[in-house]
């Protein structure tokens, strides 16, 4: 696409978003709300844990003691980050395990799984990781593995077949 073409796609969208009304409905969400607060604000637990509950763990009970007084000072009702809560909770010995098994278990997911369930993966840990539904519902994991595993196979192959080519082969043009 050259500059010219570029140019008039883009003003041809600006155009599309002045007329529809949709410029205002973005003008209206872009400022700082209390639930952006919130975000920025839950980490701020971490300075609360004590230096025991860094490195061990924080109990269920203690954090849920713990979010009173972000509730109070940063509007935070509950941790929202998954990354953030399976910290709080596993501690600084525990999670660097538990990040390394669930790499391990998405890593061999992908390896098991067609094009379409290496999109599911990539789809629930991005929306999983924005917000707490991994620590919350675990039951999650066990269906991506399920749903990934048992999705009927399409070889990746027929999604681009020079990358499976030998060195040998893509420099000779033999079909691989």
């Amino acid at each position: 696409m050259n500059r010219r073409n570029f140019l008039l796609a883009g003003a041809a969208v600006a155009v599309v978003i002045m007329t529809t009304g949709l410029a205002d409905r973005l003008a209206e969400h872009l400022y700082w709300d209390n639930s952006a607060q919130a975000r920025v604000g839950q980490f701020h637990l971490i300075g609360l844990l004590s230096p025991e509950q860094i490195v061990f763990g924080c109990r269920r009970a203690d954090l849920i003691a713990m979010i009173e007084p972000l509730r109070l000072a940063y509007g935070v009702d509950v941790i929202e980050n998954f990354w953030l809560l399976m910290f709080a909770t596993l501690g600084a010995l525990g999670f660097p395990v538990f990040l390394l098994s669930l790499v391990a278990l998405l890593q061999w997911l992908w390896l098991r799984g067609s094009v379409d369930g290496r999109v599911m993966l990539v789809s629930l840990m991005l929306v999983a990781s924005t917000s707490n539904s991994l620590g919350r519902k675990s039951t999650l994991l066990v269906m991506l593995a399920g749903c990934v595993l048992t999705h009927p196979r399409t070889p990746v192959r027929a999604y681009c077949r020079g990358a499976f080519k030998s060195p040998a082969a893509r420099w000779s043009g033999v079909q691989g």
